[in-house]
């Protein structure tokens, strides 16, 4: 149990996770894995007989950085919205008439100046 999750306090930490993403995550290889990989004879990426260096399978960073503003972009439209359409519903469901037609809660045909004529009524009895 780590008691800095989920952020970890150290760059060292920080490395030692990654590590261990990348260790879930068998198929990804940064370019400096790739290139000890390629030194030590076990990888090799020459097209066609000429020499390249490796690239590394863990994705594009500008890539990541775009699909990430566009996505927060998406987000924020589609939660702005929603708050419209809640704001917009409430607002058509409130009438500008004034307090004479505002009913009970739980009678619908029962006007709020009825009720307050009986309960003085009854009160009074």
């Amino acid at each position: 149990d780590d008691i800095n999750w989920p952020y970890p306090v150290s760059a060292p930490a920080a490395l030692e996770w990654a590590t261990l993403a990348r260790d879930a995550l068998k198929q990804c290889m940064t370019e400096d894995e790739a290139f000890e990989l390629e030194q030590a004879g076990f990888l090799d990426c020459s097209v066609g007989g000429f020499a390249r260096s490796c690239p590394g399978t863990c994705g594009d960073l500008l890539t990541a950085n775009l699909y990430f503003f566009f996505f927060c972009v998406v987000a924020s439209f589609i939660l702005l919205q929603l708050v419209i359409a809640v704001l917009m519903e409430q607002l058509s469901n409130t009438s500008g008439k004034g307090e004479a037609i505002k009913r009970t809660p739980g009678c619908f045909h029962l006007k709020l100046i009825v009720f307050a004529r009986m309960y003085r009524r009854w009160r009074i009895n």
